[in-house]
This record gives structure tokens, sequence and C-alpha cells, in this order.
């Protein structure tokens, strides 16, 4: 395929959902300059929509606006030859984090990391303001796995802000409309769709913390219908949530704290904003300032024949990946170079709980501890080369006990020639 829409060539599909599809692209220029994007194309049904147009033109516009690490940039938007909006994305080459979740267990070091950079990117939305200095209101309203890239450079990026609804924008987000994934949704969402603010994104953000920690999903049910069912129960406190310590006695208390205060059922005893949020897990003891490199590596641990060789990465490699229990593990090389199961997190001999997905459940793993300090000899012992025996000191006491028998004996003999 390489059709083209003015400026812009299309590749190759790559993906796509209810809404549009999305392709690989590239840039047109002068003198054979080109680059590759992503493109994300409306369906016709929607792009023929004049509200649903007018809605999706405002959401591009500040869309375009955040420009920030932890968020997928938007450079351009337009209508093609045939009428049909579109996106011009910058190109995340990686996977998303529905790709990794399926791929098996990650360390708790690397979930909060991840989470620690969604809720920075969503940070920098819900504080976006006008040139006056008034709050844009930006809510992503679908902050999902699938909505979060990761590179192979252990980068995290929020995507598709396109359902976002922004309060300054126009009517159209305030429709009364549920919009977003039920698996994800805030209880605000369902119960009071028109009300919703920042917290939604928060709580959202806490069920893929949650899911990464403990392999279970947070509502219970089969179909969407069931899954709002019981995000009523919850949203009313009919049912209570399971707190992930439950599911996972090891985990870090603090870790396990932070995820439950952003799925407070009642918005008002969630985090206050994404940034406490974030704050909050990087004030965790495991939070790591490798949290990018660890990522990095399990990427490459767990799609071997996808991921680019670095020159800083060995083959085989062995990463470090702290456990939640805070023992720290090595992660042994499987046969031709891959990194075997990419470092779980469940303490030898604990069963795994059961995956988000199957692939969690089927994957297997090998784990050896990382080796101990060498444990300091008894008092008394001298510490020698190698091969070489231990020489003990030798204790006074028979030394001692001789002596006094001896001068005992002398008083006895003395005694006796008298």
């Amino acid at each position: 395929m390489s059709q083209g829409t003015g400026k812009y060539r299309y590749q190759r599909r790559l993906g796509g959902g209810g809404m549009a599809e999305v392709f690989l692209g590239t840039t047109v220029g002068a003198e054979g300059f080109s680059r590759p994007v992503a493109i994300k194309r409306v369906l016709p049904s929607f792009s023929g929509d004049p509200q649903f147009a007018q809605m999706f033109v405002n959401e591009a516009r500040l869309s375009a606006m955040l420009r920030h690490p932890n968020i997928v940039q938007v450079l351009d938007f337009d209508r093609d030859g045939e009428g049909r909006l579109f996106l011009v994305m910058e190109l995340i080459e990686g996977k998303d984090l529905d790709d990794l979740a399926a791929a098996g267990p990650v360390p708790v070091p690397v979930v909060v990391h991840l989470i620690s950079e969604v809720l920075r990117g969503l940070a920098h939305a819900h504080e976006m303001t006008t040139p006056d200095g008034r709050p844009l209101g930006i809510v992503h309203r679908d902050v999902s796995p699938h909505n979060v890239l990761l590179s192979w450079d252990g980068g995290v990026k929020v995507s598709d802000f396109g359902i976002a609804k922004a309060m300054l924008a126009s009517g159209a987000g305030r429709s009364g409309s549920i919009k977003g994934k039920p698996m994800y949704m805030a209880p605000e969402q369902v119960l009071a769709p028109d009300s919703l603010d920042h917290r939604a994104d928060i709580f959202a953000t806490g069920v893929m913390c949650y899911e990464l920690l403990t392999g279970r999903r947070l509502y219970q049910g089969h179909t969407n219908e069931e899954i709002l069912t019981d995000v009523i129960q919850v949203a009313r406190g009919w049912r209570p949530l399971v707190a992930p310590s439950v599911l996972r006695p090891e985990l870090p208390w603090d870790v396990a704290q932070a995820t439950l205060m952003m799925l407070a059922p009642d918005r008002n005893h969630r985090f206050a904003s994404a940034r406490d949020a974030f704050e909050a897990l990087l004030r965790t003891t495991s939070a790591s300032a490798r949290g990018g490199e660890l990522l990095e590596e399990l990427l490459a641990a767990r799609f071997p024949a996808e991921a680019p060789r670095r020159a800083h990465r060995s083959s085989g490699a062995h990463a470090l990946l702290a456990n939640p229990d805070g023992a720290t593990y090595v992660v042994s090389p499987s046969p031709g170079g891959a990194v075997a199961g990419g470092g779980a997190v469940a303490t030898p001999g604990t069963p795994r709980p059961s995956g988000v997905r199957a692939q969690m459940d089927a994957e297997t793993r090998t784990l050896e501890p990382a080796p101990r300090a060498t444990p300091r000899p008894p008092a008394g012992d001298v510490p020698t080369a190698p091969g070489k025996r231990r020489r003990r000191k030798r204790s006074p006491w028979p030394l001692l006990v001789v002596f006094v028998i001896a001068i005992g004996l002398g008083f006895a003999l003395v005694l006796a020639l008298r």
C-alpha cells in the first residue's frame, strides 16, 4: 500500500478501532526529504458527521498544544482527498502497555516507573491553560493500556487525546454519552458523565497499576454490560474493591497504598492531581532511578525478535530487577541469547497470580537468587587466603590449668619432705 494525501504517504495499516484506523506513513518534502509518522484516519461514517467533525477539530487543536516527553505529539491534522479527517502524529517504535502485560508479569520497579510516567504526562495535560491563564480542563477519558505506548529505548507516552473533552472546547463533550473502555472507567464516568474532571484519568491509571501489580482485573464481568453493572456496584459501595496487597501480600506497602488512593470510588478521596499521584509513587521504596533502563531491558527480553540491539546491551545480558519483597533476582538467559521470562515478580515458590491475559499464565521463566555477600567469619577466626586452612587462636586456659596443678604438686612435695 502506498497511497497519498497531499504531503503524506500511507505505507501500511498498523491497526484500528471503532472510530479510526492508524497507518504507518511518511512525510513528502523537498529534495526527497521524508520522515516516518503515524497517521490516524477517521472512518467515513464519523468524518461525515458535522458534530463529530467539529469536535474532532477542536480536540486536534488542543492535542497539538500538548508538548511533553510523556505525550505522543500531534504534528498536523487535515482532510484527505475523500474528505476524511486525519491526524498526523509522531511515530513511536515499540509496543503498547497491553502487549507488555500480555507477555508476562512486570516487575514492581518497572510498574512504578511506567505508571509514574503516565501520570507525569497526564499532569501536563490537566494543567494546560490558555495564554491568559485559564485552565483548559483537558480530560483524556480513555486512559488504557492500548493508549500507553512504550518505545524500545524505555520511553513511555500517552496517546490518543482525540476522545478527550475540554470544557473550553465545545458542547460536544457534554452529550451525556459514555465514552471510553468500561474496564478502566471511574465510577463517576458511568453515574455522572457530564461532571467528569481530571480525577477520572487518575482512577483509570490506578486500574492499570492494579492490573500490572496483581495480574487481575479490577472490575468483574465478561461483557460490557456486566462490567458496567459492577462499576455501579463499586460506585455505590455495594462491592468493596479487593486491595492489591490481599492478592499479593509481598507487595511493598507504600506502592499498594498509592494504588488504592488512585482507586478511591469517591473522587474526593483520590489524589487531588496526577502530579500528586506520581510524586507519591516516586517516594515509594520501589521507585528506581534506572526505571527507563529497566523498561528498555524488559522490552528487549520479552520481544527479542523485534527490539533493536543496543551497543550497551550484550547478548543474553543479565537484567537485575527488584522483587517486591526486597530480594534481588538475576534473570537467566535462555538458549540463543534471549533472556528467559524477562524478570518475574513472584517470590520463588509462590504460585503466580492469574494474568490479565492467558499468556501470563502460560509463560515460564527461570529465576535464580542473586549472589549474596560472603558472611563474616565468626569471632576468633582469622581470615586467610583461599585454599588455606584457618588457624584458630589458642586459648590460654589449658596452660593456666597446668601451671596451677604444677604449683599444687610443688607445695605437696615440700610438705611431704618435712
